[in-house]
Order: structure tokens, then sequence, then C-alpha cells
């Protein structure tokens, strides 16, 4: 995301930017050994009786590979539309030069907060958990506000040449997604989501388990809080 910030700011020749596109489908390998492993160790905690199951870390990392994931595939399209662009606009630079400087921004921000996403659903601790989410926020709304500066410049450039707007507004709408799946609230709304679904799973398998927690009284949020979730520290 770096090198093609870096290189969205000058004059980007097309095969440099075909490399760039060839990276980033190349990420698609490290996802795949990514959730094998996560599976992996995932069928290691239910097939040994000994070890604690955490439940949450479990959902915080599979969850946090989805949304790497999304990402991912985004960035791919990212790195098509300037690809696309590069082979319209050769030898031209791909932007004028302070819409240029702003997607360099932009994409080295958003780097930084996929930094901090990935320091996030990787740190146990909830301390350490709650401060990764308040880097990430900051990171996010500095990103924001370098978002609205380049869709300033973005439509500035399209009212002076309105027959070339259809790829550099792709760009925007792509780095949008990026901003959105990496955004705090939607992170706890899927957190939730995947909780949910992951306990009604465990019902149906322990129906004898939930009866006896019903029969206890221990609702399914104060069974959540024992697993140490409690909606701010992811």
């Amino acid at each position: 995301m770096l090198r093609m910030g870096e290189e969205a700011a000058g004059g980007t020749p097309v095969d440099r930017a075909a490399e760039r596109l060839h990276e980033a489908r190349r990420l698609d390998h490290d996802i795949v050994e990514v959730d094998a492993a996560l599976r992996q160790a995932e069928d290691s905690l239910r097939l040994n009786p000994r070890v604690q199951d955490s439940v949450l870390h479990r959902v915080v990392m599979r969850t946090g590979l989805d949304t790497l994931e999304i990402c991912t595939v985004v960035l791919r399209v990212l790195a098509r539309s300037l690809t696309d662009l590069a082979k319209e606009r050769e030898p031209k630079p791909l932007f004028e030069a302070e819409t240029g400087a702003a997607l360099e921004q932009l994409l080295s921000e958003i780097a930084d907060a996929v930094v901090s996403f990935a320091v996030l659903v990787t740190t146990h601790l909830s301390t350490s958990a709650e401060s990764a989410e308040e880097r990430l926020a900051a990171e996010l709304r500095t990103a924001a506000g370098t978002r609205d500066k380049l869709a300033l410049l973005l439509r500035e450039e399209a009212e002076r040449d309105p027959g070339h707007w259809q790829l550099p507004g792709a760009v925007l709408t792509e780095v949008n997604r990026i901003l959105d799946e990496l955004d705090t609230e939607h992170r706890t709304r899927r957190l939730f989501e995947e909780l949910d679904r992951v306990s009604r799973e465990q019902r149906a398998r322990m129906p004898r388990l939930t009866r006896l927690r019903e029969r206890l009284g221990v609702t399914e949020q104060l069974w959540r809080n024992r697993a140490g979730f409690d909606g701010r520290s992811r």
C-alpha cells in the first residue's frame, strides 16, 4: 500500500502498476496460510480437553482475519484501478500533483491503520487491546480527514476533465471500503454477531450444559463476561 501511494503521486509506468497488481494478488496466499494455521489451532483446542478454550479469543482472531481478507480483496481492486489509470494516462502522471500527494498520504495512513488493526486482533490482554483500539480509532479519524480532502481534489479534477472521472472515482470508492471495514463500530457489531452464532452452535452441541446454565441462572451475557468480552476491548 505504501509503494502504491508513492507511485501514484508521480508518473507510474504501466509495467510498474501491473507489478503492484501482481503483488496484491499474491496476498491471497498469505491469507490462505493464516487461515490454515488458525483452523489447525482451533481443531487442536477442540480435541485437547486439558486446554481451556477461549471462545472470545478465537472469535476475535477469526473475524479479524475475515476483515483483513476483505481489505486484501479491495486492495487488489484498487491496484487494478491504478493499473487501468496508468494505461489510460501514460505517459502523463496518474493524478495532478496535489491530488497524487493526497492519495499518497491517505494510503500511508490506511497502512498504519491496518497495522494497528492487526495488533488489536492479536492482543490478548484487555488493557493492551483497549490502547490498540484507541490508536486505531485515532488513525481512522486522521485518514477520514485526508479522504475528504482527496474527494474534493478528485471532484475538481473531474470538473476540469469530465470525460475521465470513472477510474479516479473508483479509487475513492475503494479506499472508502477499506476504511469502513476497519471501523471500530463495524468491528464491534461483527464480533457480537459472531459470538451469537458460536453460542448458538455450542447450545446445539451441548444441550445438557445449556440447560444446566439456565437452571443456575447464568445468562448468556454473564457467560460472555466470563470470557472477558465487555464490548470495548476488541
